[in-house]
C-alpha cells in the first residue's frame, strides 16, 4: 500500500507533467523513500538522525534496471562503518517502471576480507 500510495503514484504523475512539458526528470523515488518502504517490508524502524546504518538492524540499497549498488567507506569512519555493516542485513531493490525486485543479504562474509 505504501508503495502505491507514495512512491510509485506521486511518481507516475510527476513524470507524466515532466514529459507533457519536455522537462527532463533528474528524479526518481527517493533513497528515504526507500528506506520507509524497506522498514514496513522487514518491520524495522530506522536511525537515520545518527550516522551509520539506514534501519536499526539493516542497510537499504536501491538500484534502477539493474544498476549497481553504492557503498561509501569515507577516510575517518570507513572502518567503523564496515565493522557495523558485518553485523547488519543488507536489503536491495533493483527497480524500473513496472517492477521491484527485492533481497536480502548478511555480510559477514566480509570479516574475512577485513581481517
Amino acid at each position: 500500500m505504501f508503495f502505491h500510495a507514495y512512491m510509485y503514484g506521486p511518481l507516475q504523475g510527476k513524470l507524466r507533467l515532466y514529459r507533457a512539458r519536455d522537462v527532463r526528470s533528474a528524479t526518481k523515488a527517493l533513497s528515504s523513500d526507500w528506506e520507509v518502504f524497506a522498514s514496513i517490508l522487514v518491520k524495522d524502524i530506522g536511525t537515520k538522525l545518527g550516522k551509520g546504518v539506514d534501519l536499526s538492524k539493516h542497510e537499504v540499497k536501491s538500484a534502477e534496471n539493474g544498476g549497481s549498488y553504492e557503498y561509501q567507506y569515507h577516510k575517518k569512519t570507513g572502518k567503523e562503518k564496515l565493522q557495523q555493516d558485518m553485523h547488519t542485513g543488507h536489503l536491495f531493490f533493483d527497480h524500473s517502471d513496472n517492477q521491484i525486485c527485492f533481497g536480502w543479504a548478511a555480510l559477514c562474509f566480509l570479516r574475512q576480507m577485513a581481517s
